[in-house]
């Protein structure tokens, strides 16, 4: 395995013993349905009376809280324009803001968890101890020790935040790479990288177009990959039954059938991607089977082990070093290679405690995955913060404490899902993995459980379709190697307290409480451990390792001036409270303090900006949201301002033309192809003061029929030799005061580094060029900077987009840069907040 050549690429973006197989509830048949609003399919006529009564209330309260609830009725409830307008602006976001997901500190065991408004207030100064089941600190690494803080806050003091674009993060770099590919024997935005590389070497290496074979519950990021990589080869996406080995082979035979040749010919340019540990049911795909199929079919795989590294099985090198652990079967045929895998991405938000992402892949495969790895660089907001290269390390550096916590882990899981079986609980699992969840038969009852259960003491998750199947709706626990038996133990019974007070019937006594089965750590550790891991190394003392990481950092050192250091010592304070990592996505306690903090004083900032005629504008008519990674948050924005129209609105003959720039950047090209195109949707791509095709033309006579959004760069859409802005020659063949709705995407790199004069301007140009441009509820608007060219703090990783209060939420439930990636690490907020502030107070 060693001889294997590999190849690690780091990026932000960011015993087969019975005991151990997948438990998984049994679905219920549901009917596909192509509303995200139908989110009863498959219940009962109870539950569906329940959740109709729910949906029905909450859209109740959320139209007579709005400041004109008449036009949110006709917008959003009557008569939405978009396909999702109606389930995500008057029930989804209700619902879940409903019960606050904010942390007041680190996203530990136990958390400190304080009462906020989304709009950026505290209703009240509550701090409730609870024991957190909520995060993906899967081995507790958020906790960090004495000699970890003093080098991380030493690199905060001391260090670029980020490479400077001259190489100066190199030597950490390479490190984290090496002690990756010794580790795995060999985040979100991962596989954005991946997907491209992956399409990018079938379309050099076969004269047939790429195919991808995805798994139906792969995460969002992979499908939006797919997306991408097929606008960049015209690659093939086709969907396989979840975890099913006959479903997939009949794909590969339908494959090999269209291919027209009476031979079993290798389907090189076939990919079949799955996830190492799928995170809403918490099994693992079957690997064994799969690659057996490849021997067959001779396809390539790619896994995404965003959950699975550093969190399964007795070594932690993700789904193939868990099934190498196993007790090998002599029915099951050779015993599992990292060879046998040809690509897998990994995340370093979650078991790390940071934020950032690597792609492991064999020697053919490098030169795809670096081409995509500098196309996706070249903005420079996009790199990896020099504090998760070096918390990576710290984590990598420490065998001992992997392995202690990987072995306790596993007991923890066994005793859970035991437990919660023997109570009568519906579950899916795999014994041993961190992700238990308890499957419930309504989403009323969900938002109940989490809602009661907060109040008791415990944090959780919830998820119900388009993250879980239809009908199926779920609590999810996240447990780690930190959790003691004492905190599992009241696990249990605040799980059944609240169940009880929250109506599930079915839980039942078990007949005696067994003592939780601990494996001993040395046979958990080297029993059957067929890989070479780096946990096999001898330990190296946390001093000692810290000492060879400052040693790595020299060519890091970054002079700052006063004003610098100032804006520095705030990160230092949050860093001591929080952590670095958040553990999570927004809506999944992955929000903190800082985080809402920046974004209310970001949302100030920018009313500040707004036209002296506009100032009606009430701050309530604003958000804020913040991206981790400033890429994957315009690609979010793009995609969602793209979603097709209701089919209603469809069928009147409306349309939806989407202006974008010829020399747009790479991400906005990508949200494009990532987003949910109709044949109502039109794209036309502008290279003069005006849309280069006859659509516009065309759609003169029906104004009232065509919804319209632009895309403006601010730094690039200016008229040759004038500073008057193209907004105004762009929407000039359009009577805006006709259209149904007119949406404006703002992209302003110099937002900062101008002290939002660059961002008044853009908005008085907006105010010129749209009649009532802030005063219709038909207008909606975004702003989008990111924080890297933040004055005293360059290299600031992260991104943040304000503006109308509905486009903005929007963003936060369907954007997948924001609903199912991780927050950016809260100290990296603190640090935005301290920057702004200065901009404000100056």
């Amino acid at each position: 395995m060693s001889s294997i050549k590999k190849s690690v690429i780091i990026h932000v973006r960011e015993a087969n013993e019975l005991q151990d197989r997948p438990i998984k509830a049994k679905q219920p048949a549901t009917k596909r349905s192509k509303s995200l609003f139908t989110v009863t399919n498959g219940q009962s006529l109870r539950s569906q009376v329940s959740d109709g009564r729910l949906v029905l209330r909450w859209m109740i309260h959320t139209t007579l809280h709005d400041p004109h609830p008449a036009a949110f009725a006709r917008r959003y409830v009557i008569s939405p324009h978009r396909k999702n307008d109606r389930f995500v602006v008057s029930f989804g976001l209700p619902a879940l803001s409903a019960t606050p997901r904010v942390l007041d500190d680190a996203p530990d065991v136990r958390s400190s968890a304080g009462t906020w408004k989304y709009n950026g207030t505290r209703t009240a100064q509550e701090h409730r101890q609870v024991l957190n089941v909520a995060s993906y600190n899967y081995l507790g690494f958020v906790d960090l020790s004495i000699e970890d803080r003093d080098t991380l806050q030493y690199a905060l003091r001391f260090l670029a935040l980020a490479d400077n674009g001259k190489g100066c993060n190199q030597r950490l770099e390479n490190a984290v790479k090496q002690e990756l590919k010794t580790f795995l024997g060999s985040g979100y935005a991962i596989n954005l990288l991946a997907f491209p590389a992956m399409a990018a070497s079938s379309a050099a290496d076969s004269s047939e177009k790429p195919i991808l074979l995805m798994d139906t519950e792969s995460h969002s990021s992979m499908f939006v990959g797919a997306f991408i990589a097929h606008a960049a080869t015209g690659a093939r996406i086709v969907k396989f039954r979840h975890n099913s080995i006959s479903d997939l082979r009949i794909k590969l035979e339908e494959v090999r059938g269209s291919m027209g040749s009476a031979e079993k010919v290798a389907l090189g340019h076939v990919w079949v991607a799955i996830e190492g540990l799928y995170s809403m049911d918490g099994t693992v795909p079957p690997l064994p089977e799969i690659i057996a199929l490849k021997q067959e079919y001779g396809f390539r795989i790619y896994i995404d082990e965003a959950h699975s590294i550093l969190s399964i099985g007795e070594t932690g090198t993700g789904i193939v070093g868990y099934f190498q652990n196993r007790e090998p079967d002599t029915d099951s045929g050779p015993r599992l290679s990292t060879s046998d895998v040809d690509m897998l991405g990994g995340t370093l938000s979650k078991s790390f405690s940071s934020v950032g992402g690597f792609v492991l892949c064999s020697g053919e495969l490098t030169q795809h995955v670096e081409a995509r790895s500098r196309q996706m660089a070249e903005p420079g907001s996009s790199l990896i913060p020099t504090l998760s290269l070096i918390r990576t390390l710290q984590i990598l550096m420490d065998p001992t404490t992997i392995r202690r916590r990987l072995t306790h882990l596993r007991n923890v899981s066994h005793f859970v899902s035991s437990r919660l079986i023997a109570k009568g609980y519906r579950i899916s699992t795999t014994p041993g993995a961190p992700i238990c969840a308890i499957i419930f038969d309504n989403v009323k009852r969900v938002l109940d459980f989490l809602r009661v259960g907060r109040e008791s003491g415990l944090l959780c998750c919830g998820a119900a379709y388009p993250a879980a199947p239809r009908g199926a709706p779920r609590v999810r626990l996240s447990l780690t190697g930190a959790h003691t038996w004492e905190d599992v133990g009241e696990m249990l019974r605040l799980i059944d307290q609240v169940a009880m007070e929250v109506g599930v019937k079915s839980i039942r006594e078990a007949s005696r409480a067994p003592k939780p089965h601990v494996a001993s750590e040395e046979a958990g550790c080297q029993k059957h451990c067929y890989s070479t891991s780096s946990l096999d190394r001898p330990a190296v003392s946390a001093i000692d390792s810290n000492t060879s990481i400052r040693a790595l950092c020299s060519d890091s050192l970054y002079v700052a001036n006063d004003q610098s250091a100032r804006l520095r010592q705030a990160g230092m304070e949050v860093l001591s409270k929080y952590g670095l990592g958040a553990a999570g996505p927004r809506w999944m306690y992955g929000t903190s303090s800082p985080h809402l903090e920046l974004e209310q004083l970001l949302k100030i900032a920018v009313m500040k900006c707004m036209p002296m005629r506009h100032s009606t504008l009430k701050l309530a008519g604003l958000s804020t949201t913040l991206f981790t990674d400033a890429a994957v948050g315009l690609l979010s924005i793009v995609s969602v301002c793209m979603e097709p129209l209701t089919p209603q609105r469809v069928k009147r003959g409306e349309r939806h033309i989407v202006l974008l720039p010829t020399n747009a950047r790479l991400e906005v090209k990508e949200g494009a192809a990532a987003a949910q195109r109709h044949a109502s949707t039109h794209v036309e791509w502008y290279n003069s003061t005006a849309a280069s095709s006859n659509k516009a033309t065309e759609a003169e006579n029906s104004f009232d029929k065509t919804h319209l959004t632009v895309f403006i760069d601010v730094r690039r859409d200016v008229e040759p030799g004038t500073e008057k802005r193209r907004l105004a020659s762009l929407l000039q063949p359009y009577d805006t005061s006709a259209l149904p709705s007119l949406t404006i995407i703002i992209f302003d790199g110099g937002v900062l580094c101008t002290r939002f004069e660059s961002t008044r301007e853009a908005l008085e140009d907006m105010a010129a060029a749209v009649p009532n441009a802030f005063g219709s509820s038909k207008i909606q608007w975004i702003l989008f900077s990111a924080f890297n060219t933040m004055p005293d703090l360059p290299g600031l990783q992260g991104a943040f987009g304000t503006g109308s209060k509905g486009l903005v939420e929007k963003i936060q439930f369907l954007g997948p840069g924001v609903m199912y990636t991780a927050m950016m690490p809260p100290v990296m907020a603190a640090l935005a907040e301290a920057g702004v502030r200065r901009i404000l107070d100056s």
